[in-house]
């Protein structure tokens, strides 16, 4: 392992942070305020071959199921996701993740599997850059993914008001000068959603709205049902439709929410 420890995520943010997203390490969190476009998943996938060798592979996606499929493809066990994260800036993290921490040492070159083909098993080499052998370095992944979970997405930049900025971003020593009746009435306010149950959302456009990324959570646990979950075929194409969508930053009609906000209620508690 290189001499460059990952001890946390604000120097990597604050190096890279840009207009288009607010942040600030407090109270062992990193709170952000980013738009849609601007975030992207982060995963990690920890893959077994057929000699119980376990590789984790690290890379990004706008569509975490999608990506899950294609990299299952490759082989004949399933993989697990260690971590999946939506974040502002994923990609400058993952090339500093491959580039700079874990660099080339412990990168995997092969792995043994069933070779379809051929119909026997053999040694695979891998196609990308970005799978490591798990076991080497286990500790290090650990203390990324313990980083990357800190990230607290707080809503869209545009829905960024200055009481809640002050909460979310203004120094400690700032605030601590401020009255206490001042802090209870202007720095813990309520947020205000347009639609605002279960699943939260803000006007787009006249008659569509967005989700916020509040709800994206609920909307991850949502997409991990399965069909044998759910007790109607059309109610399951119906919610992997929704949550694809949602992926893809769409847009919703106030009936589709509703209907959403019902099915989580539903299925999810």
């Amino acid at each position: 392992m290189r001499d460059v420890h990952f001890k946390n995520l604000a120097k990597f943010y604050s190096s890279v942070t840009k207009e288009e997203v607010y942040f600030k390490a407090k109270d062992g969190k990193y709170y952000m305020f980013a738009d849609e476009e601007h975030l992207t998943y982060i995963y990690f996938n920890l893959i077994t071959d057929r000699n119980n060798c376990r590789f984790v592979k690290i890379g990004i996606t706008k569509d975490p199921e999608r990506r899950k499929r294609e990299n299952d493809r490759l082989f004949t066990r399933d993989s697990e996701v260690l971590c999946l994260a939506l974040i502002p800036f994923a990609k400058e993290l993952e090339h500093y993740i491959h580039n700079v921490h874990l660099g080339k040492k412990h990168r995997a070159e092969r792995f043994f599997d069933l070779d379809f083909d051929a119909g026997t098993r053999r040694y695979i080499d891998f196609n990308n850059k970005e799978t490591y052998i798990y076991d080497e370095v286990k500790n290090e992944v650990n203390k990324i993914i313990s980083e990357i979970e800190k990230v607290v997405i707080i809503d869209n930049v545009r829905n960024l008001r200055s009481d809640i900025l002050i909460k979310y971003l203004v120094p400690d020593y700032f605030i601590d000068h401020l009255k206490e009746d001042e802090k209870q009435e202007n720095l813990i306010p309520e947020v205000n959603y347009d639609y605002n149950e279960t699943i939260k959302a803000n006007v787009y456009t006249r008659n569509r709205y967005r989700i916020s990324v509040d709800s994206q959570k609920i909307i991850s646990y949502l997409n991990k049902l399965s069909e044998k979950d759910i007790d109607c075929d059309k109610t399951y194409i119906f919610i992997k439709k929704m949550c694809s969508r949602y992926n893809k930053h769409k847009t919703f009609s106030l009936k589709e929410l509703r209907y959403l906000n019902y099915f989580c209620n539903k299925y999810l508690g």
